[in-house]
């Protein structure tokens, strides 16, 4: 699941990527976005700093009266501790948003007592100089960008074999055929060079298994090609690395835990039962991926956010993660890549008024829960009453119920760090802007992911009638199964609940003369997915095939690393690793009939656990270690429980009553960019099913 916000923002966790070499972005303008541009918020704030250079530009001339071209890139000591100077002042008046106002009038004041003794030659001369300065600069950039691009000379004597000349612009036009050829002609471990970087992509399940687990502190997320942050996101869980990860990742967990998990399967029940009634209500012809993406987006608000989700600000958070996630799939497709977020286009100013939209929203709701958490009602809350935010909100190091991956965290971090850990390390929780980086990676990792997997496996369903019946019949029968649970439970259970139970069970523990219509309103629930074990198989068997995290991206930013057999491969400090889980899924020498959809492989018993297939696909790196749809290792996607519940719930609950039909047999085409996501629109014949027990 949310391997891919970095994917989408871009794609794919728990460890997942984005991969956009369509358009391609030089490594220096890389740099300048990194060093200077992404750290602003605002065009105001850019507008600032530019400003800035200005000043110093016209005071420098002035004193000086005598320019000459081109000193502007060369000054002696002196000149560069009076620059410092000048911009340690200039980013101090800066240091806070919140004083932007303030800010503002203070440069008009500043720039006009610099200025109002500059005579207009020597402001025209001064903005031309250094103008001209960072041209020279933007064109030696250019050309070390062009020699990287065209150099055919290998990183290093032990660098993997691949091909000789950049490859960006063929990975750019189809991403899934040019990682199959590489492997086709280079082996499971290539090293090849996109837009001037040095990446190898790795399908070998070793080497994988080495990167993403047993050599993981080697790699971070920091310093990937093809994988740009995002204002949206901002330094949520995806991007950060060190520490701070780790203390993020063990603040977050407690939301994610089965205890959790288990009481937001209420509102995945309401929200695919809503598009039920609504959107599939008549038969015809719907675009199935426009209306999962509906369905995932209302599931992760509420489980966000609870009631706060319904109403008017809730229509305004949906609305705006809906412009944000319209520009991220048009920005993967083209040329808009290379530009930054606040660069002014069209595309760009609508986003960020989207993001400020959603930041003043969700803030809204942060600010009103940081407000109840000390209240005796909040503090006695039943825990089944908690949304995820609540939970976040609630979640401190001390108080955690640490399970294995906490007491690893824990043991990295005190390794990693000479700190001597206090009462007050220990109490600590996040922040406001934390709270809301980490709700902004959930919506948009948790979001489309799910609606791709769920796209892609009605698509399977409907190319065998046999699919979607033998699931149907799964469903109605997990509904008995859960009612039988509900009937056992003591006085207290929600009413509404009990007492369909009542109509659907007997005193004896058996199903009375079956009523499909109260059937139906017995909800699946995280218990429901031991009962469902075909719909299962056919997640499973849908994220082998068409995983929408494809490719999980790394970086040895650290240092050189060696990979593959007795360190077989030497690695340059600076390179991308690229692991690929769809080259991984699809390989003959660990899967028979690769690529053929067989969610049967999942229901055979395997003879190590005698537990079928499907038991243990997640664990570790999976089937013969070859499957990682949500990644693996430290940094698996944090939400795959979540995620899990989800696809097998609404797959479930749509296929038992509804139908799904291709339209002339035509199967959705891949659409390979920031994920592995169908062709849209997807337009299926969706009708009503006729229910039998």
């Amino acid at each position: 699941m949310m391997h891919h916000l970095h994917q989408r923002g871009g794609g794919g966790g728990g460890g997942g990527g984005v991969l956009n070499v369509a358009a391609a972005t030089p490594s220096c303008w890389k740099k300048n976005e990194t060093t200077s541009l992404r750290a602003t918020t605002s065009t105001a704030a850019a507008n600032k700093g530019v400003r800035a250079q200005w000043r110093w530009c016209w005071t420098t001339r002035r004193k000086r009266r005598r320019p000459v071209l081109g000193t502007t890139t060369t000054t002696n000591a002196s000149e560069k501790e009076e620059q410092s100077a000048f911009f340690t002042r200039t980013s101090t008046s800066r240091s806070s948003d919140e004083n932007d106002d303030d800010d503002d009038d203070d440069l008009k004041k500043r720039n006009t007592n610099d200025t109002k003794d500059l005579e207009l030659p020597e402001l025209v001369f001064g903005a031309a100089s250094t103008s001209f300065a960072m041209t020279i600069d933007a064109v030696a950039s250019g050309i070390d960008f062009v020699q990287k691009v065209t150099s055919t000379k290998k990183p290093s004597k032990a660098y993997p074999p691949g091909p000789d000349f950049d490859s960006a612009i063929e990975m750019g036009q189809n991403p899934l055929k040019f990682i199959e050829k590489v492997k086709s002609r280079y082996g499971p471990v290539a090293g090849v060079r996109l837009a001037g970087e040095n990446v190898v992509v790795v399908s070998k399940p070793s080497v994988a298994k080495q990167v993403l687990i047993d050599d993981e502190a080697s790699f971070t997320k920091k310093g990937t090609a093809f994988f740009p942050s995002s204002r949206l996101a901002g330094d949520g869980l995806l991007v950060t690395d060190g520490d701070v990860w780790r203390s993020q990742r063990r603040l977050s967990n407690p939301a994610f835990r089965k205890a959790a998990v288990e009481t937001y399967a209420t509102a995945m029940n309401e929200c695919i039962e809503e598009t039920i009634r609504t959107r599939w209500r008549t038969n015809g012809v719907r675009d199935v991926y426009e209306d999962f993406n509906e369905v995932t987006l209302q599931v992760v608000c509420r489980t966000l956010f609870g009631e706060d989700a319904l109403g008017t600000k809730g229509k305004e958070i949906v609305d705006s993660i809906r412009v944000a996630f319209e520009y991220f799939a048009k920005r993967s497709g083209g040329i808009e890549m290379i530009f930054p977020e606040w660069f002014p286009l069209p595309s760009n100013i609508s986003f960020n008024n989207a993001v400020d939209r959603l930041d003043k929203a969700v803030y809204a709701i942060i600010d009103k829960r940081l407000a109840e958490v000390d209240e005796p009602c909040f503090i006695a809350c039943s825990t089944d009453e908690m949304d995820l935010l609540d939970r976040l909100l609630s979640a401190s190091l001390d108080d955690l119920v640490e399970d294995e991956e906490d007491r690893a965290l824990k043991r990295a971090t005190t390794t990693t760090t000479t700190k001597t850990t206090t009462a007050n390390d220990n109490k600590k929780k996040m922040s406001r802007k934390q709270l809301r980086d980490e709700v902004m990676t959930l919506i948009v990792a948790g979001q489309e992911t799910s609606a791709i997997v769920l796209s892609w496996a009605v698509a399977f369903v409907a190319k065998d009638k046999y699919f979607g019946e033998r699931i149907a019949k799964e469903a109605t029968q997990a509904r008995i199964l859960a009612a039988k649970r509900i009937k056992k439970v003591p006085p207290g259970k929600e009413q509404e609940e009990c007492t369909i139970a009542e109509e659907v069970i007997d005193d004896d523990g058996n199903c009375k003369e079956p009523d499909l219509d109260v059937i139906a309103r017995t909800e699946l629930t995280f218990e429901s997915i031991k009962d469902l074990p075909f719909t299962e198989a056919i997640i499973l068997e849908t994220m082998r095939l068409k995983p929408p995290a494809y490719i999980i991206g790394r970086s040895n930013s650290i240092s050189d690393v060696h990979l593959g057999e007795n360190n077989k491969y030497n690695i340059p400090r600076g390179s991308t690793i690229l692991v690929s889980p769809y080259l991984a899924h699809r390989d003959g020498q660990y899967w028979s009939k690769p690529n053929e959809f067989d969610p049967s492989r999942w229901l055979a018993i395997d003879p190590d656990t005698n537990e079928p297939y499907s038991r243990t696909a997640l664990r570790g790196m999976g089937y013969k270690d070859t499957y990682f749809p949500f990644g693996a290792g430290p940094r698996v996607c944090i939400g795959a429980q979540f995620a899990m519940l989800e696809a097998i719930l609404l797959l479930a609950c749509s296929c038992e009553k509804r139908h799904f039909d291709l339209i002339d047999n035509r199967f959705p085409r891949d659409a390979a960019g920031i994920t592995l996501r169908p062709e849209s629109p997807v337009k299926m014949k969706v009708s009503a099913r006729r229910r039998t027990l």
